[in-house]
């Protein structure tokens, strides 16, 4: 599920990502306006994705570690 879930959130940062460099000469035109905002909302959607696939990433690393085992004489 985590591998699915993985994808999805690459999929669509891919997908944003695109849009923008798409959009950037555009925008170097019209600096406000619709098109401004839409480059806003997309950025914002980019880095919310990524920071959900870097948390998600984060989780199965934690998940897939294997335990550490300490003797009762040992120092940490």
């Amino acid at each position: 599920m985590k591998v699915f879930q993985c994808v999805i959130y690459l999929a669509l940062i891919l997908f944003f990502g695109y849009r923008i460099i798409e959009m950037l000469p555009q925008l170097l035109h019209i600096p406000f306006g619709w098109d401004a905002g839409h480059m806003l909302i997309r950025i914002l959607l980019l880095f919310v994705f990524l920071n959900k696939l870097i948390k998600l990433w984060a989780k199965r690393d934690v998940q897939t570690a294997e335990p550490l085992h300490y003797d009762k004489g040992d120092k940490i």
